[in-house]
């Protein structure tokens, strides 16, 4: 893989969604041919999530999207999250944590036939909270309809149990000489603000289009290394680093707001 790519992934589409947000986004990247991938959660139950303003068809707004060269991807079942003992140290919570494999599959099952059902095209699976269960990674890997998950910190797309992974390691676009071969840039529009969508697009403008484009069957899928768990490691130690700071700042400023 010679070139830095950059795949943008939008989480938590549903029926309650800030539509409005997620419009001025899609539009945005629409207008500048610059293609993105959507995670559906087909029967959301989070109302953390959920705008009571908004309660819309998320399947002929996805139709309409699809037609226009949008992706989407399965973003589990009910976007409901558990503590669990994860496949992965990506997250202590995930949503299928309390389930059997037979009900796992039963749920992507269903929300698999909902996505045919509105004819739109599958391109794979990333977990809600990126919590996989060893029960979700055993459904995974041998289901016949999902060739594709997005998740991890690894340099560039890896074979993991068996899987095909695509890296999800950024919540936003890095300078080229900070990137790895494959850049995979996590956002939720419905949490954003006009303004952090507009620095997000300039952030789009200031990058070589050739980087956005490629075919995800075109990767080589080779087996994760010894260098690529030591990647994660370091990645997901300075992401600690970087959210403890942020959070130590945020308290810091509320204590200077009450005094």
């Amino acid at each position: 893989m010679k070139e830095k790519f950059i795949a943008i992934r939008l989480d938590d589409f549903h029926e309650r969604c800030d539509l409005v947000k997620w419009d001025y986004l899609i539009n945005g990247l629409i207008e500048k041919k610059i293609p993105c991938n959507i995670g559906i959660i087909a029967f959301n139950k989070d109302f953390s999530i959920s705008n009571e303003k908004y309660s819309f068809d998320i399947w002929s707004k996805a139709r309409d999207w699809q037609k226009k060269g949008i992706n989407f991807w399965i973003h589990g079942y009910n976007h409901i999250l558990v503590k669990n003992k994860s496949k992965f140290k990506f997250s202590n919570k995930g949503e299928f944590s309390n389930d059997s494999t037979k009900k796992i599959k039963e749920k992507i099952n269903q929300v698999i036939n909902l996505f045919d059902k509105n004819g739109i095209k599958i391109f794979g699976f990333f977990a809600p909270a990126h919590g996989y269960s060893f029960e979700l990674i055993e459904v995974l890997k041998f289901h016949p309809r999902i060739d594709l998950i997005w998740d991890g910190y690894w340099r560039s797309p890896r074979n993991i149990f068996d899987l095909k992974f695509l890296p999800q390691q950024f919540w936003k676009i890095y300078p080229q000489f900070l990137r790895p071969e494959f850049s995979g840039v996590c956002l939720h529009p419905s949490e954003m603000t006009k303004k952090e969508i507009d620095s997000f697009l300039k952030s789009v403008d200031r990058q070589k289009r050739e980087y956005f484009y490629f075919n995800f069957d075109n990767f080589d899928f080779p087996k994760i290394t010894f260098i690529d768990l030591l990647y994660s490691k370091l990645f997901n130690f300075l992401r600690i680093i970087k959210l403890n700071t942020l959070q130590m700042r945020n308290n810091f400023k509320q204590i200077k707001k009450n005094n």
